[in-house]
């Protein structure tokens, strides 16, 4: 069975952390703590773990996350990036911050997914030949953050 870390969410920003049942912090931690808290818990397995966030309004958003060694983080990032086979200037890239470290993180038209690296940051590239005529937007969606990138493309 995989460790599990529950998030309970007691206000927008006021969370507690647990790791299989038991408390991690005495005190609430505060949203913009949440994705250190998680890398370092994640870090502490050799495998996946479970997440779960418990909402105030009663609902669970759940995911599995597989931590990284710290040195390699970035290079298993690339990894999943695909590598373009065109130049530069037909590929641009979308960037945000505040992602939970492994999260999967929605390009939206959902063309592919990429992951969070160890310190929140997500990137993923679009090709330009992949651009709707009518697309002027694009967003990064976390899956488990919930955080939000919005890109205007011009």
């Amino acid at each position: 069975m995989l460790p599990l870390i529950t998030v309970q969410m007691l206000t927008e920003d006021e969370l507690l952390v647990f790791e299989d049942g038991r408390r991690v912090q005495q005190r609430v931690i505060r949203r913009s703590e949440l994705g250190a808290t998680i890398a370092r818990l994640a870090g502490r397995h050799s495998g996946s773990v479970r997440l779960e966030v418990h909402e105030a309004d009663g609902s669970i958003l759940a995911d599995i996350i597989t931590a990284e060694p710290k040195d390699d983080a970035e290079a298993a990032a690339a990894s999943r990036t695909p590598t373009p086979d065109a130049p530069d200037d037909e590929w641009m890239e979308i960037g945000g911050d505040g992602y939970v470290p492994g999260e999967d993180v929605a390009l939206a038209l959902i063309i592919r997914h990429t992951s969070a690296r160890a310190d929140g940051h997500a990137r993923a590239l679009l090709g330009r030949n992949e651009l709707p005529a009518i697309a002027s937007e694009a967003i990064l969606l976390g899956r488990v953050s919930g955080t939000i990138t919005i890109v205007r493309m011009s």
